[in-house]
């Protein structure tokens, strides 16, 4: 199995200073799939999906907005780097209160799947932690103001490189 990224959008691919940029200058800030996303993040992205041909799992809540053929299609429309492999399951029953709710996801899509996580080569980038303590080694918080850096793209090649932090 290639590497796979498991990606949340919000605060990752679309940032708060790009969203300001955007609305001063008056250019659209969404387009008919919601906000746009900063070009320099999606550059970062392209870093880490082209060095591995990583596989993109979205983790991120549009999955429960549009499925994965939509969400295929604005990778398409917005020329997204990579391929966008699946989304994890959106079918669990979580607590309210549940702190580890995308790693619970995380952990059923890898059980669905067939695979053992602790033999794959995983990164997770989002700008909220909500993952299971075993997976905090492949976690990468991103700063939800800026956005995912090139920084952060080479910390995330270095986990997908070790198995982990």
């Amino acid at each position: 199995m290639s590497s796979i990224l498991f990606l949340d959008f919000d605060g990752v691919l679309n940032s708060g200073s790009n969203y300001r940029k955007l609305q001063i200058s008056g250019l659209p800030t969404k387009d008919e799939f919601g906000t746009l996303f900063d070009a320099e993040a999606v550059s970062s992205l392209g870093k880490i999906v082209d060095a591995r041909r990583t596989k993109i799992v979205v983790i991120s809540s549009w999955r429960y907005i549009y499925d994965l053929d939509t969400l295929q299609e604005m990778r398409r429309q917005r020329d997204l780097p990579g391929i966008l492999y699946d989304i994890t399951p959106c079918d669990i029953l979580l607590s309210l209160d549940e702190r580890c709710a995308k790693g619970i996801e995380i952990k059923e899509w890898f059980e669905r799947q067939g695979i053992d996580e602790t033999k794959c080569s995983f990164v997770i980038l989002d700008d909220e932690d909500e993952f299971l303590k075993e997976q905090q080694c492949h976690f990468i918080q991103i700063n939800p103001e800026v956005g995912i850096t090139d920084n952060d793209a080479e910390r995330a090649m270095q986990v997908l490189y070790k198995g982990g932090l």
